[in-house]
């Protein structure tokens, strides 16, 4: 097709170059809204997740370092790591000042939720007796998203004394597996 140079006006063919370019612009600018938006998003919910995870840690460690009487695992066998749906059960107080107990606390990772539970059991509560493990509500998740819970009872021996809990929270990441870990001291075991 010729164009005629004393007709003012475009050519179809020069009508469909510019309304594919322009389909073209709109197309890409389209793309990277929507892979900006998904990068935000993915961001922010990792964000609340690892933040969630540290919170629930934080909590642990208060309550663990409140911790007089660790009741499951078995305390005389320190240096052998727990992981998977093992409890860590032990008994807190309300504060150093006021030494009747307050409850029995249970931490445990639900593999299918993959979620970290908190559980509240009467002061009753004996490992060996289950006639005495009744629990008070329903369990409490503290964070979610999680792909694993580990501990180590580290032997006061290895540390001048002074009992430990190694606590370990692995939370999924956007591509990987985000551990929170840390050392607690406790009372006594």
């Amino acid at each position: 097709m010729k164009r005629n140079p004393d007709i003012p006006g475009v050519t179809l063919i020069e009508v469909l170059i510019a309304s594919g370019l322009f389909v073209l612009v709109l197309v890409l600018v389209g793309q990277l809204t929507v892979a900006a938006y998904w990068s935000h998003s993915q961001t922010t919910s990792k964000n609340q997740v690892m933040r969630d995870g540290s919170i629930a840690l934080d909590r642990l460690n208060r309550e663990l370092s409140m911790c007089t009487d660790l009741l499951l695992p078995d305390p005389a066998v320190p240096e052998t790591d727990y992981q998977g749906t093992q409890p860590l059960v032990f008994r807190t107080y309300t504060s150093r000042a006021n030494p009747l107990p307050e409850s029995v606390l249970a931490y445990r990772f639900d593999s299918a939720r993959k979620a970290l539970e908190r559980r509240v059991y009467e002061p009753s509560f004996d490992p060996a007796d289950p006639v005495t493990q009744i629990p008070m509500g329903e369990p409490r998740i503290v964070a979610q998203k999680v792909v694993g819970f580990k501990y180590r009872i580290v032997a006061p021996a290895l540390t001048g004394g002074t009992p430990f809990v190694r606590l370990q929270l692995e939370l999924y990441g956007i591509d990987s597996v985000q551990p929170l870990g840390t050392a607690t001291r406790v009372k006594s075991l």
